[in-house]
């Protein structure tokens, strides 16, 4: 089997995007896919930005720095 997979964007290799403090000079560049929610009805209409990493890796390619659980650590509890 051969599988072809397609990112918009360039590398990872910028400092924006390998330095955790400051991953946040990507938001609204060309390493931003710019999404925004659709409007939201509880929001009066509003609009949320929804950033997403434009970047190998996408959206996680941007190094935010969450604190996310993991799949085995969910399980042993």
């Amino acid at each position: 089997m051969k599988v072809l997979l397609l990112e918009a964007g360039g590398d990872d290799q910028a400092p924006s995007i390998r330095d955790p403090g400051v991953w946040y000079t990507n938001l609204g560049t060309d390493r931003d896919r710019g999404d925004q929610s659709t409007p939201q009805r509880h929001l009066n209409g509003r609009s949320l930005k929804l950033s997403m990493g434009k970047a190998l890796g996408g959206g996680s390619g941007r190094p935010g720095m969450e604190l996310g659980a993991r799949a085995g650590d969910l399980q042993a509890h």
